[in-house]
C-alpha cells in the first residue's frame, strides 16, 4: 500500500513539475517581449529607453517580477517588440534602438516606420488591416499572414529585402520600393503580391490537398530574382525548409551535373518535381516527438506529435504515442481519445490497445480496462507490463463490483 502511494506522489510530482516547466518557457518568452498595446490614435518614438531590459548581475537579461530586476545604468535590448491590437497610429522605431525581431498583430490602419537595427532582420505581421511597414534598413525575411490591404515599403530599393514570404492574404499586399536608394521624392514601383500569387501557374503550385488528404493552406514566396521580384509557391522538405519547385530543379540539375546518376535519370524519364512532402514531414515530426518523449520532455513530445497527425491524422502509431504521452502528464480523457482513435485505426496494435486499457484504468473504469488488457495479451501473450496491468485492472474491477 505504501509503495502505490509513493508512486502515485511521484506521478502527481511529475505532472505537476512538467506543468510548471512548461509555464515558466512562456512566461521566460512574454517576458522577452515589449508590448505596444491597445493604443489609437496615436504618433510616437519607440525609444530605447522604453523596451530596454534591465540587466540582471549575472550578465543576463533580468526577467520582469523576480528578485533580480532592479534599476541599472546597464540596459540589454530586448528580444522583440510586438505591436499588437493599436488603430490609426504611427510608430518610428529609431536609429538608436536596436530589438531582436518585430511583430505586429491584430492591428488596422497602422504605420510601423522601422529604422533601427533588427539583429535577425525578420518581421512578422499577422490578422491586420490597412497597415504599411516602411523599411530604412535592410531585411531579410518579412512574413504576413491572414492580412488585408497591407503595403511594405522599402525607401532604400529592392534589394533591402531578402523574401516576403505571404499567405491566406486579401485585397492588396503591394511591395513598394524607391527607384532611386536615399531619395524620398524619387520614382517608386510597386507590385500587388496577391495579384501575383494568382498568376503562379498550376505546375508550380503546391498541392493544396496533400496525399494524406489534408489541406494544407498554400503559402507564397517572393525574392528578388534576375533583378525582378518573383512570387513562388512554397514547398517545405521533411525537414520543414522552405523551398520552391524552381529550387528544386536546379538541386536536381546540379546534381545530375555533379554525376549523381539517380538525379541523371529523373531527368531522362522526364519524372516530375514531387511537391507533396505531407508525408515525409509527418514522419519527421514523429521522430522529434519520439526524442522529446525519450527525454521525458512530453509537452514538446505532445506538440511534435500534434503537427505531425496534423500532417497525416492516419498515423495511428503517433495517437498511441501522443495517448502515452497524456497518461505521463495526467490528461487521462485526452489519452483515452488518442488511443480510442488509434485503435479505431488498427485494431490489431498492441500498444494501442495497452494504452487504451490504461486510460480506462486511470479513469477508475476497471471492468472495460481489463477486457481491453485482455485483448492486448491476446496480440502479445509475452509482454510482462501488459500481464502486470492486466491483473492489477482485473483485481480494480473485482473490488469495485464487490463494493457495488
Amino acid at each position: 500500500m505504501a509503495r502505490r502511494s509513493t508512486k502515485r506522489s511521484k506521478k502527481r510530482n511529475a505532472l505537476r513539475d512538467a506543468k510548471e516547466s512548461w509555464r515558466a518557457r512562456e512566461d521566460v518568452a512574454v517576458a522577452q517581449k515589449h508590448f505596444v498595446s491597445d493604443e489609437i490614435g496615436v504618433v510616437r518614438v519607440i525609444a530605447s529607453e522604453e523596451v530596454a531590459r534591465p540587466r540582471s548581475t549575472s550578465g543576463d537579461a533580468a526577467v520582469p517580477g523576480t528578485h533580480e530586476e532592479t534599476p541599472s545604468s546597464s540596459q540589454t535590448p530586448t528580444n522583440a517588440i510586438h505591436v499588437k491590437n493599436c488603430k490609426d497610429c504611427r510608430f518610428t522605431l529609431p536609429p538608436s534602438l536596436k530589438t531582436a525581431k518585430l511583430f505586429v498583430e491584430n492591428c488596422v490602419n497602422v504605420t510601423l516606420d522601422v529604422n533601427c537595427m533588427v539583429i535577425t532582420q525578420h518581421l512578422e505581421i499577422w490578422g491586420s488591416t490597412g497597415c504599411k511597414l516602411v523599411f530604412t534598413k535592410p531585411v531579410a525575411t518579412v512574413q504576413v499572414d491572414s492580412c488585408t490591404d497591407c503595403e511594405i515599403i522599402l525607401k532604400n530599393g529592392l534589394e533591402d529585402l531578402g523574401a516576403v514570404v505571404h499567405a491566406t492574404c486579401g485585397g492588396f499586399l503591394n511591395l513598394v520600393w524607391s527607384d532611386t536608394t536615399g531619395d524620398e521624392s524619387s520614382n517608386e514601383s510597386s507590385v500587388d503580391l496577391v495579384l501575383s500569387e494568382k498568376k503562379v501557374t498550376p505546375d508550380e503550385a503546391a498541392k493544396q490537398i496533400s496525399k494524406s488528404g489534408v489541406h494544407e493552406t498554400p503559402q507564397f514566396i517572393t525574392r528578388l530574382i534576375n533583378n525582378k521580384p518573383l512570387t513562388e509557391h512554397v514547398v517545405r522538405d521533411k525537414d520543414e525548409y522552405p523551398t520552391t519547385h524552381r529550387e528544386l530543379l536546379l538541386d536536381r540539375e546540379e546534381a545530375a551535373k555533379g554525376g549523381d546518376t539517380h538525379a541523371q535519370t529523373l531527368i531522362k524519364n522526364n519524372v516530375p518535381i514531387e511537391l507533396d512532402t505531407s508525408n515525409e514531414r509527418a514522419e519527421r515530426r514523429k521522430q522529434l516527438g519520439n526524442d522529446a518523449f525519450k527525454l521525458g520532455d512530453y509537452p514538446q513530445a505532445v506538440v511534435e506529435y500534434s503537427l505531425s497527425l496534423d500532417l497525416s491524422p492516419g498515423l495511428h502509431a503517433v495517437l498511441s504515442n501522443r495517448a502515452a504521452c497524456f497518461l505521463k502528464l495526467g490528461e487521462h480523457e485526452k489519452a483515452l481519445r488518442d488511443a480510442e482513435a488509434c485503435v479505431l485505426l488498427d485494431p490489431t496494435f498492441t500498444k494501442g490497445k495497452f494504452r487504451l486499457g490504461l486510460a480506462l484504468h486511470a479513469l477508475a473504469r476497471f471492468p472495460e480496462a481489463a477486457q481491453v488488457l485482455a485483448e492486448a495479451e491476446a496480440l502479445d501473450p509475452k509482454n510482462a507490463q501488459i500481464k502486470d496491468a492486466l491483473k492489477m485492472a482485473s483485481f480494480k474491477a473485482r473490488q469495485q463490483a464487490e463494493r457495488g
